[in-house]
């Protein structure tokens, strides 16, 4: 799951904007960019400078004197104005899309750092890799200057800084990048074909695939615990310069919640599959149940024969061939599991409900015309 991850993260554009598309929505994130780039345009035109240019211009030293003592309350107001902008153009339809333009530049120079070039979108120093948001302080500019706000036209491209992320684990990886492509289809092959040779080999087949699942589940369960205790320690060592703590775990939940819920979707599912299988085994609850769940089937079915309805060669089709047709409801079950992109905890509860009712069909329409033995534990 994490080799797959990662490299989706680092060597999927796509896959990574989708992934962080969310963010330009995001409070914290939007509050950390309005912040970033309206601090960035009020320390380049120097407000304050060009409202004391503004009242030096005033001719009647009477009324300037009176209006120097406005001076700071109307370098606040112009600041104000500049932020109102600024969140004005955030909160648009237009971020969006300036947010995606400026993340894929940003994936190029992550690459870029991976193979040990120089990225042109990004800016490493003090152990800390920033995005730039110069186009978005542009795009305030224009807005400012459309606004009537003629000083802002000087204003020059220029850069405002977002950290990301540490640089340190980015560089550290520049020599297994190489080998995460492989990695990311390698490893869950390998774990399939082991896991499907374990079974095969396995002297108590539903044992063994109890003690798989169980395995499984419990890794994913320990992997999901880690992404846990990783965002705290990441949060606990935020640098100086990362000014919203809120931002910083906004995108440390966004860019991870793929892998999240990986690690919960293989929890729920192998506990499920464990479930299956311990109902399966030979013990006496499991075996009553057993027994009391085909009373209820075959009871179902003679109210269905008693009624007359026609059923026709279905009954008759799924007595012979039984074992075929559960092993094809579980085969579509997983083959539903794997083409639905984003399953999640629900999208899998969803699954086995769905799946647990087909049998259910599946036993009672092979009972219809020729009830079994209320006793059976089959």
């Amino acid at each position: 799951m994490v080799a797959v991850f990662a490299r989706n993260e680092v060597l999927d554009t796509d896959r990574y904007l989708e992934n962080v598309a969310p963010l330009a929505h995001d409070p914290a994130v939007q509050a950390a960019v309005v912040d970033r780039v309206t601090t960035a345009v009020t320390e380049r035109l120097d407000v304050a400078a060009l409202t004391a240019d503004a009242l030096d211009a005033i001719e009647s030293p009477r009324l300037r004197d009176r209006l120097d003592a406005l001076a700071s309350p109307l370098a606040s107001s112009v600041e104000s104005f500049i932020r109102d902008q600024v969140e004005e153009l955030v909160h648009g339809d237009r971020f969006p899309q300036l947010w995606t333009n400026l993340n894929r530049e940003a994936h190029e120079g992550v690459t870029a750092l991976l193979t040990g070039r120089q990225p042109e979108s990004l800016t490493v120093h003090d152990g800390t890799i920033f995005l730039d948001l110069g186009p978005v302080v542009a795009e305030a500019r224009d807005r400012l200057v459309a606004r009537g706000f003629g000083p802002a036209a000087a204003l020059p491209d220029v850069s405002a800084e977002l950290p990301l992320t540490d640089a340190a684990p980015v560089a550290r990886a520049r020599n297994v990048a190489a080998a995460l492509d492989l990695a990311a289809w390698l490893l869950p092959a390998a774990a399939v074909v082991l896991f499907a040779v374990a079974l095969l080999t396995a002297p108590d087949r539903r044992r063994g695939l109890l003690t798989g699942a169980l395995c499984v589940a419990v890794g994913a369960a320990l992997l999901w615990a880690a992404l846990t205790v990783a965002r705290t320690a990441f949060l606990n060592r935020l640098p100086e310069t990362v000014r919203s703590p809120q931002a910083a775990a906004a995108i440390y939940d966004t860019t991870t919640r793929f892998l999240v819920a990986a690690a919960q979707t293989l929890t729920v599912l192998f506990l499920i599959v464990a479930l299956v299988c311990v109902l399966a085994g030979p013990g006496r609850v499991v075996t009553a149940l057993r027994r009391s769940a085909a009373r209820g089937c075959a009871a179902i079915a003679r109210g269905i024969t008693l009624t007359g309805v026609p059923a026709g060669p279905v009954p008759g089709f799924l007595r012979v061939h039984h074992a075929a047709v559960l092993t094809g409801v579980v085969a579509a079950a997983v083959v539903w599991l794997v083409l639905w992109r984003h399953p999640g905890v629900t999208g899998v509860l969803v699954v086995a409900a769905v799946t647990a009712v087909v049998v259910v069909v599946v036993e009672v329409v092979a009972r219809v015309g020729q009830a079994p033995p209320a006793d059976t534990g089959t």
